[in-house]
Order: C-alpha cells, then structure tokens, then sequence
C-alpha cells in the first residue's frame, strides 16, 4: 500500500443505524472527526449506507468540503463497494452474499484495496459467529478497536487488531476552563436518558445532594418514546437547577458541543456499556475540559487514567454520593493531549501504513 499524500479515495460503508452522522452520540462523533481529519488532509472521503428501504444521495459537511452520503440498497451497495478506493472502512459489511465476498477478495488482491472493520462496541465481539470469524480472517486486512477488551478478544480471532482512544473534538480541548469563584459546585449529567447510563442512579444522587452546595445540571437526549414516559416526568420532579432536553437527531446538522467547561464534575454513572462506545467519548471530553470525572468502576471504563473517581459498588447511589461529597476543592486538570482528533487520525493513518 502506497503512503498518503492527501490525495487518496476513502470509503465508510455502515446504515443509518450506526452510520447516521446527524444523530448525537459517541460513534457518530468519532465518525465526524475521523472523516473530517482525512477531508483535512486533502483525501476524497465518501460514505454509503446500506438500506434496503429507500435510496437516496445527501452530504455531510466539514469546513474543508462536502462528504456526499450515498443511500443504497445492499444489491446496489455491493456494486458500488467493488469500485475505484483505496480504503474502505467497514462498519457493516455486506457480505452473506459468497459470491460477493469472493468478488470482493479478488478486487482487493487487484487493485490493492485496503480493507478495515471498526469495532465500537463490546457485544459485536462478544456474539461474533463463526461465519463472521472467517470474514475478519480473509477478507479484512485490519481491524480498528476502541476497548482494550474488545482488542483482547479479537487478538484470539485476527492478527493486526489495534486499539486507539477516540477522538475529542478541538472544542473541548481549546475552549477555555470557566475557573471563576463559584458558590456552589457544578454538577452536570449528560448523554442519554436512559436506565443502562445510570439515570436512575442520577436522580437518587440528586435528590440527597444539598441544595446549598451543589448546582445540580442535566443535559441529554431520549433515544426512544418509552423512556421519555418513564423519566421525564421523574426528572421534572427532582427540579434540577438545569434539564436541556435535546433532540437525538439533529436534522440541522449544526453540531451541538457540551459546555463541559462551565462544570466541575462530570457524573457519569454508567451501569452497562452495551451498545454504547466501549470507550465512553463523554469521559475522554471530560477530562480534556477540565472536570473532575465521577463513574463507575466497570470495565474497560475502570483503565482510563486522569482526574477520575471510580466507584466500585457502581448499582448503589449512596456509593456515588459519598465520592462526590468527598470533592471538596475541585480543582482543574486538563488531559487533552492524546486525545486529540490530529493524534488520532495520525495514529489512524499509521495503524494503516499510511504516514
């Protein structure tokens, strides 16, 4: 594979499902990095969703150029895949079909295609089938990870498995740490609303939190109808000091940043990753803004180093309680450096033999 001078032809095929960079959330965030990172450098970068529904062309938009987002079904995505790039990076991978996937096998051997698949979340791995076993084994060239668990067990199935942080936007990294003399500390919640990132420990800690010592803020997004019936009414009930409900899509596509700069502590009381980033981005934004991170003890959460508190007996509020009282000074410390979205789609670049 030739190095890249910025003159080269990515593709990113996945659904609207985990490919939908309107939409808030970890792995769409990695997404708009990375794709703008290698817009940046100068690469053509194009993204094909496989939905068997509808068909349809739109564009991402990066200040360097648009991205056009191609729509197919999987019939005409399959063709499409089998075109002129130089990297094609799997999300989802189309290829139940055999003769496809030996189409695909002798175009990479021609035309020196490099294929990658990403991993973002640990139940992905943790189900993969024997048939999906003998995807990674002859028709990936490398896989891309974002846990060191999920690196851990695909090194079982495939060689060239690398394990990267994601990336955190310039925004958090740059934008300047609010330090002014507070009378209370700042707490923020924020991601989605749901019972799997710890709302339900969220509320408890809420509800004990002295008022005259705590700012006690929330900021997210329901994901789905059920939970918006369940907690926005118990959310309204413990009369945060802030509750910004936002849209999980945003057809705007105005990216919307967390002011994590204004926030002391950052409460993030996750009781299972699931089909969350296996890395928690929120974490990662956390610590490059400056906040004093309070989560939960679980793995792979439990091996970020920085300015984190992690609470073993994470399903008990009164654990998450206790840590948060015992904040007293908090104080800013900034880690920012090796998550940065430049170092990570270099570290890209390299995993892929590309500097």
């Amino acid at each position: 594979m030739k190095k890249t001078n910025g003159n080269m032809k990515f593709l990113f095929v996945g659904s609207e499902k985990n490919l939908d960079l309107d939409r808030i959330g970890g792995i769409e965030s990695v997404m708009r990095e990375l794709i703008s990172f290698l817009v940046r450098q100068g690469n053509k970068v194009e993204i094909l969703l496989i939905n068997d529904d509808k068909k349809d062309k739109k564009v991402f938009i990066t200040k360097n150029g648009d991205v056009p987002i191609f729509i197919m079904k999987k019939s005409e995505a399959r063709k499409y895949i089998l075109g002129n790039f130089d990297v094609i990076n799997f999300l989802q991978s189309p290829f139940e079909n055999p003769f496809f996937a030996l189409r695909f096998f002798l175009m990479k051997k021609i035309k020196h295609t490099l294929a990658v698949k990403l991993y973002f979340t640990f139940p992905t791995v943790n189900n993969i089938d024997i048939q999906q076993k003998m995807k990674l084994k002859f028709l990936i060239d490398k896989t891309l990870v974002f846990s060191k668990r999920i690196e851990n067990k695909l090194k079982k199935i495939t060689k060239d498995v690398t394990f990267l942080y994601p990336p955190v936007s310039e925004y958090y990294i740059k934008n300047k740490r609010n330090n002014r003399k507070k009378e209370k500390i700042e707490i923020l919640f924020a991601g989605r609303l749901s019972r799997d990132k710890g709302l339900e420990i969220v509320i408890d800690v809420f509800k004990e939190l002295p008022d005259s010592e705590f700012s006690k803020n929330i900021i997210g997004y329901f994901a789905d109808k059920s939970d918006e019936e369940k907690y926005l009414p118990r959310l309204q009930n413990i009369n945060p000091d802030k509750l910004e409900i936002e849209e999980h899509k945003n057809e705007n596509r105005e990216r919307a940043f967390l002011p994590l700069n204004q926030y002391d502590i950052l409460l993030l009381p996750y009781q299972e990753l699931g089909p969350t980033l296996d890395t928690p981005l929120l974490i990662l934004e956390g610590l490059a803004s400056g906040c004093i991170i309070v989560t939960s003890g679980i793995e792979p959460v439990s091996s970020i180093e920085g300015n984190i508190i992690f609470v073993k007996n994470f399903t008990e509020s009164s654990q998450f309680i206790d840590a948060i009282k015992r904040i007293k000074n908090p104080e800013s410390t900034r880690v920012a450096s090796d998550f940065s979205s430049e170092t990570f789609g270099e570290k890209y670049l390299k995993f892929l033999g590309l500097e």
